[in-house]
């Protein structure tokens, strides 16, 4: 009796008929509750998508046999097994490091797909869901910056700014992108208002690609669904209006923007002699980004076959400061890792993984735009998604090697890809 009615309930709540796969059905469910509390609940995304993965498991053991891959579908879904079994090659070649439960993902792609691939609604489920989101996030960041620690100014969650920003961009390009698809005017009315929340949540974040991102898909966005340059104009006019509001109206709102402002010229400017003499008297993690991307370059120069393997780069790091340009400069730096996931993807994983990580955009890239006439919902998110990894990528290598950035990858670009070839397979 209770089997039945959870049944029920969450085939009711996925929109799939009552005699609909178990696997399914309960893997929409599951689509639905993953990014609504990722950024407040400590475990929320890995508990969801160790679930996930386990329904996805014993979905392709009864399946595999009978699926079938088209070319572009094989191309990215492989390009993510290169991109796992050069983790094994670096592990044999440079010693073990223990990173398997991030690069799982990478082999886990492949059933995953599969389930998402079966279901008519994983789409609209994932989209509702990131909906609801973008108001938790909001909430998180008014407890984070004026209830509980007032003194922060940034807004980070349970995970940090740099975790909190570029999901709420994430989800919230998502629901806006699906504003048409969207069954009731309720969902529709909570995507817009989403909006002004979402810029809130984003400019407390301070992380400069989480601003990066949103500027770059507000502009893609308007591009493509408003053909009239005065309704582009509009859009650009309404963002700019209610970021000019925040700032007139909040001190701590201008605090956070003129910091990621400073931010971002520090790395444009880093050549200067100016910048030079910040490292020692005014520290500035844009200063920062910089000296590890050259160092990271020098790294790879002398290493361009197989990188340094996981674990190194803190390791050997300040033997190549001297060789930046900032080298005169008395400067530690103590990083883990390159923050960018290309050079990150070099460093572990050598020339093929880096391959790998381009092979894995661009098909994405190349699939959203080629068939950007089928849906243009769908193409306008999937491009998206991947735009804001490449932007928040840029500066932080959290989207490829951190538990919970590279499962919202992996989960946000295979939904849409699979909903993009179950439309072709109608199609055809």
């Amino acid at each position: 009796m209770v089997k039945t009615t959870l049944s029920l309930f969450a085939a009711n709540l996925t929109g799939e008929k009552s005699e609909a796969d178990w696997h399914v059905v309960w893997s929409g469910v599951l689509l639905f509750l993953f990014p609504i509390a990722a950024v407040s609940i400590r475990h929320w995304v890995s508990v969801i998508f160790l679930l996930q993965c386990l329904i996805a498991l014993h979905f392709y053991s009864k399946t595999y046999k009978t699926t079938v891959f088209t070319h572009q579908e094989k191309f990215i879904l492989g390009a993510f097994f290169t991109y796992f079994i050069m983790y094994i090659v670096s592990v044999i070649i440079h010693g073990w490091y223990d990173a398997i439960g991030v690069e799982i993902k990478y082999l886990l792609v492949i059933p995953l797909y599969i389930l998402f691939r079966s279901s008519a609604n994983s789409d609209s489920l994932l989209v509702k869901g990131s909906i609801i989101s973008c108001y938790v996030t909001f909430v998180q960041t008014i407890i984070d910056t004026y209830v509980f620690i007032p003194e922060m100014h940034r807004a980070g969650g349970i995970y940090g700014p740099l975790f909190l920003g570029p999901i709420a961009v994430l989800t919230c390009f998502v629901g806006v992108s699906a504003l048409n698809n969207l069954s009731t005017t309720l969902w529709r009315y909570l995507a817009i208002l989403s909006i002004p929340l979402t810029i809130y949540s984003v400019v407390y974040s301070e992380s400069r690609g989480a601003y990066i991102a949103l500027i770059v898909v507000s502009i893609f966005g308007a591009n493509v669904f408003f053909r009239s340059p005065k309704y582009k104009l509009l859009v650009i006019l309404s963002v700019c209006l209610i970021v000019s509001g925040l700032f007139y109206f909040s001190s701590k709102f201008q605090e956070s923007t003129l910091r990621v402002a400073k931010n971002i010229s520090n790395i444009a400017d880093s050549k200067n002699e100016h910048m030079k003499s910040l490292v020692n008297h005014d520290y500035d993690g844009g200063i920062d980004r910089y000296i590890l991307w050259v160092t990271a370059l020098r790294i790879i120069k002398d290493h361009p076959l197989m990188g340094i393997g996981y674990g190194k780069f803190q390791a050997i790091e300040q033997l190549y400061v001297d060789k930046t340009s900032l080298g005169s400069v008395n400067y530690r730096i103590e990083h883990g890792h390159s923050h960018n996931i290309f050079l990150e993807s070099y460093l572990t994983k050598g020339i093929a993984g880096f391959l790998a990580i381009l092979a894995i955009i661009g098909g994405y890239l190349y699939v959203f735009v080629k068939n950007r006439a089928l849906d243009k919902v769908i193409y306008v998110s999937g491009v998206g998604v991947i735009l804001i990894v490449i932007c928040f990528g840029m500066f932080e290598s959290a989207p490829i090697n951190k538990h919970n950035f590279s499962a919202f990858f992996v989960v946000y670009s295979l939904v849409f890809l699979a909903k993009l070839n179950r439309l072709l397979e109608h199609k055809y």
